[in-house]
């Protein structure tokens, strides 16, 4: 599975990982669990990877921080509403 997004401009990897159902069951159950106001911030594995990424809800935006989880490396930062990110979310194809 390859997570790919674009944000005005380029198309770019978000993460890469065979276990897709797991990364995927994840990222739903915490955003359920902010939407239900239990969490305002979640970590998911990328398997097969060192990668992880943390989601915060703040304000209405979803800010999604990429790092190498051994050295503790930002890797990409990502900002959007958060229901825009749960629309692209759900209708990826």
């Amino acid at each position: 599975m390859n997570i790919l997004i674009t944000k005005n401009g380029p198309l770019q990897e978000f993460c890469a990982s065979t276990f897709n159902a797991a990364i995927l069951v994840g990222i739903a159950k915490g955003l359920i669990e902010i939407y239900a106001g239990n969490k305002t911030k979640f970590t998911v594995e990328i398997y097969e990877s060192t990668h992880e990424s943390t989601f915060t809800y703040f304000q209405k935006l979803l800010i999604v921080t990429s790092y190498e989880a051994h050295n503790g490396e930002t890797l990409e930062v990502l900002k959007c509403r958060s229901d825009e990110f749960v629309e692209a979310l759900c209708s990826a194809r």
